[in-house]
């Protein structure tokens, strides 16, 4: 099938320097918002476009934004490589599909742009999502080509001088450029053009080549030890280029590489660090609704609705999640998954579900909560939740062994 004739026909877009200078006018106006139910008043220097350099890297020693990562400065290294007296414009791309309707196939896939020099309270408020384009059609659509189609617009901006921002009372030629990606497990796979997790060598942060596990019903798992003797190499952003382009010229997969990947149409992305799996489909709906549904596998009717009442007698104020109505997780939200995570779970669960159990998971939510403070120490934080997190992936298969035939890591990294 002809992508370019895809594209051409299924493929809407929406002007990218047009919205651009939009952006850059509109972030500044607003002065009052609605943030998480309640109304707070941010002056119209906090709603501006913040205009990042060096000064801003990890503030006070805190990692508070993706803009504090290692990755992202190297982003801007290369994107200002040619232009050091320019500023940068840096972009999250988003992209999921969602079936239109339920008596067929075809689905809606939008591309979404988040200006990461916009403050965390507006960032994603939709004044300031840019929808670049709607996909629409039967099957996965030509992600190649429309990141190539992305790219060949920033690319005329830039080379027309960038994106004129006013900042302190300063005009700057702003050079735009996408430094993260973010998708679910199946996306991250099919972005990068690499095996997905339950193939042969699909880790996508490790060269493992895992271990396929039979289930009792016949099913296939693919395992990837916490802990390998001798340790494996990490994954990067040249290592993947190098993989790729072996594959492409011998026609076969490279340490799980199948090809060229799309996301090389983004010139300074790192393909590695910077193509993510978002917290809802890692956290949420993966692991945590791994867990739970195992539990709920081993559950009586009458532990059931133990939980479901003890879930009843929680009156949470506005700003709190709320909590579910039932175990059916066929229903649940992301934000359900959430709630859970972060409040219900332990004082629903105790005294009902083992306390190993209890424990295990606790390990994770410890994990999940540090990472998702306002800001983090990339050292005494992060290293506790590496070891958190390494003792959840060790111990889950000693808790879970006689379960394994209901589960598959939904996440999908090991």
């Amino acid at each position: 099938m002809n992508s370019s004739n895809m594209l051409r026909r299924d493929f809407t877009i929406c002007l990218l320097k047009e919205q651009l200078r939009c952006l850059t006018k509109g972030t500044r106006t607003a002065n009052l918002i609605n943030w998480r139910g309640s109304h707070v008043k941010f002056s119209n220097v906090d709603n501006r476009l913040k205009l990042w350099d060096d000064s801003d890297y990890r503030k006070n020693g805190l990692i508070a934004d993706g803009t504090d990562g290692s990755s992202h400065m190297d982003a801007v290294a290369r994107l200002l490589a040619e232009h050091p007296e320019k500023k940068a414009l840096t972009f999250l791309l988003c992209t999921d599909g969602v079936q239109i309707h339920k008596s067929n196939r075809k689905s809606a896939w939008p591309i979404f742009l988040v200006c990461e020099q916009i403050g965390l309270p507006h960032r994603f408020k939709k004044r300031n999502v840019i929808l670049y384009g709607l996909w629409h059609g039967v099957g996965k659509p030509p992600l190649r080509g429309m990141l190539r189609m992305v790219q060949g617009e920033i690319d005329e901006v830039n080379e027309q001088g960038g994106i004129p921002v006013c900042n302190d009372g300063q005009e700057f030629d702003c050079l735009v450029g996408v430094t993260k990606v973010t998708a679910d497990t199946i996306g991250k796979a099919s972005s990068t053009n690499q095996v997905q997790f339950n193939g042969e060598e699909g880790c996508c942060h490790w060269l493992a080549r895992g271990t396929n596990i039979t289930t009792p019903k016949g099913g296939n798992v693919r395992s990837y030890a916490s802990s390998i003797d001798p340790p494996a190499t990490r994954r990067t952003h040249k290592r993947l280029v190098r993989h790729a382009r072996k594959a492409t010229e011998s026609g076969t997969k490279v340490h799980g590489v199948k090809g060229t990947p799309p996301v090389s149409e983004l010139r300074v992305l790192d393909r590695e660090k910077e193509v993510v799996v978002d917290e809802m489909h890692g956290g949420y709906l993966g692991v945590a609704k791994t867990i739970l549904g195992l539990w709920r596998k081993t559950l009586t009717d009458n532990q059931v609705n133990s939980i479901t009442e003890r879930m009843s007698l929680f009156k949470p104020p506005p700003l709190c999640n709320r909590p579910p109505e039932n175990l059916e997780l066929a229903t649940w939200r992301s934000s359900t998954f959430r709630g859970w995570v972060f409040d219900f779970w332990f004082p629903c669960c105790t005294g009902i579900i083992r306390p190993e159990l209890l424990h295990h998971f606790a390990l994770f939510t410890e994990a999940f909560t540090i990472l998702s403070a306002t800001s983090i120490h990339p050292e005494r934080d992060v290293d506790r939740a590496r070891i958190l997190i390494r003792n959840f992936q060790t111990d889950f298969t000693n808790h879970y062994c006689m379960l394994l035939e209901f589960a598959v890591f939904q996440s999908g990294d090991p």
